[in-house]
């Protein structure tokens, strides 16, 4: 199990991936963490989350965009941050579309690190 003593603000990214989503189910709870969405991802992936306040704490943006990443670091101010978002497809998706991932996922790490 997880465990968190902090008080400051934790932003996950990524929290609709694979590694992503254990950590809402884990921290679901907690009021200190926000947690960031695919812009792309329909809500409805987490709705069966029960007694999760959605409210200020689940955001979408395009981390992709500098602006809206800038954005979004001035409003929550978070304290702590677990990165994983990333653009991820299938093996034949990866493939077709290397250049793709590769540009997107490096927009993505940059605008996050700056």
């Amino acid at each position: 199990m997880l465990t968190w003593d902090n008080k400051e603000k934790l932003l996950i990214t990524g929290a609709s991936g694979m590694v992503g989503s254990v950590f809402l189910e884990e921290f679901k709870n907690n009021k200190h963490v926000c947690f960031l969405m695919s812009k792309e991802t329909d809500k409805s992936l987490v709705v069966d989350y029960h007694n999760f306040d959605y409210s200020n704490r689940l955001w979408r943006v395009d981390l992709r965009d500098s602006k809206s990443t800038k954005e979004l670091f001035m409003c929550l101010k978070p304290f702590y941050v677990i990165h994983l978002a990333a653009k991820v497809g299938g093996l034949k998706s990866n493939i077709d579309n290397s250049g793709l991932f590769y540009h997107d996922n490096i927009m993505i790490n940059t605008n996050v690190l700056e």
